[in-house]
């Protein structure tokens, strides 16, 4: 079984309905749904959806994430506090750019500022 991972641009970009990449990320909620795939999604990444949708959307918006999310077909990784430093460690290795409030720019990068 494959196992995918979700980050904050894949939710970003199925939330606004941008074709063909919320095709895409539907298609996986529906095979993890069905149990073709496993789907991840770091806790981190979930909040940081709450906190973008309503500085890009609305607040209503947001607070249905909130809700919603918990419904997700995807288990949901709490990282300890050494993960989150590794992570930190190794992003800063590494030139790695850093996203705006653009939509266009979520295909490419999976680090974004809101």
């Amino acid at each position: 079984m494959k196992t995918r991972v979700f980050d904050l641009g894949a939710i970003l970009v199925w939330i606004s309905g941008r074709h063909p990449a919320s095709d895409a990320v539907a298609n996986l909620l529906v095979e993890s749904e069905v149990g073709v795939i496993r789907l991840f999604m770091n806790a981190i990444n979930l909040g940081q959806v709450y906190s973008c949708l309503p500085k890009q959307h609305s607040e209503a918006l947001g607070e249905s994430w909130r809700e919603l999310s918990t419904t997700l077909p995807a288990t949901i990784d709490v990282p300890t506090v050494d993960e989150i430093w590794d992570a930190a460690l190794l992003k800063g290795q590494y030139p790695m750019p850093m996203q705006t409030h653009s939509p266009r720019r979520w295909r490419r990068t999976s680090i974004a500022l809101c």
